[in-house]
């Protein structure tokens, strides 16, 4: 409360002597590095109009609940995959704990998932069917398999395939190597990336909870979920 917010640049919406977008009560931000849920604001501009100004809060595991539903959804989300130990990674809580960029972005329920920059595109109502046309896993599941590419995108770690290194003087000649190699060995996922986060990621995820599994990358449609845990249409 002392001092100028280092991000107010970012929230020029919210004073910059805001603390946790004023709500104290239910929000934390104990380091005010990067913010990752969206919050919704309700405003009137000088004309009269209305119009909806998106701030964020981060998430932190165990937080309470909001009050706006889809920051709620997320919260739940990412809370019940924590608590039910479907995060075998233990992506969540590594996320949640370093300045690793992974801001939410709700879409309709229809449209594609997906995580470009730390961006990640996601809806608490849009489950995924399987290519079988039988199997599902719900909307949680989805979000960390989102997570999951954030995730592979920012550390190293045992069982990674690393591409190599454009300042190798043979760079060329070892990334034609390394895409072959790659396309021979992840098939239907595409590459090492997609098949490390659908088979370490995805497939225990969805085991713990009693969803399908998937063996590829690919899908043939969305369901509307009941709620981002259920593979039950709405």
């Amino acid at each position: 409360f002392l001092s100028v917010d280092p991000l107010a640049a970012e929230y020029a919406a919210w004073s910059t002597y805001n603390y946790v977008l004023g709500n104290p009560v239910r929000l934390v931000d104990p380091t005010g590095a990067k913010i990752e849920i969206p919050i919704y604001n309700q405003t009137v501009d000088e004309d009269g109009n209305e119009k909806t100004e998106i701030s964020y809060i981060e998430y932190t595991p165990g937080m309470q609940l909001t009050g706006q539903k889809y920051a709620d959804a997320v919260i739940i989300s990412l809370n019940g995959l924590i608590e039910k130990g479907a995060d075998a990674n233990n992506i969540i809580l590594t996320l949640a704990s370093d300045e690793t960029l992974a801001r939410l972005r709700e879409i309709d329920w229809t449209e594609r998932n997906g995580s470009v920059g730390g961006i990640i595109d996601w809806s608490a109502e849009g489950g995924l069917i399987h290519e079988d046309g039988v199997g599902k896993h719900s909307p949680a599941v989805s979000l960390l398999h989102e997570l999951g590419h954030v995730y592979y995108q920012n550390y190293d770690f045992v069982g990674k395939v690393a591409e190599p290194s454009p300042e190798n003087p043979d760079y060329l000649e070892l990334l034609d190597a390394f895409e072959r190699r790659e396309k021979a060995e992840t098939g239907d996922y595409h590459n090492y990336e997609d098949k490390w986060v659908i088979e370490r990621v995805e497939q225990p995820a969805a085991q713990v909870l009693g969803q399908s599994k998937r063996y590829s990358h690919t899908s043939q449609a969305k369901y509307r979920a009941q709620n981002p845990f259920s593979i039950l249409d709405k």
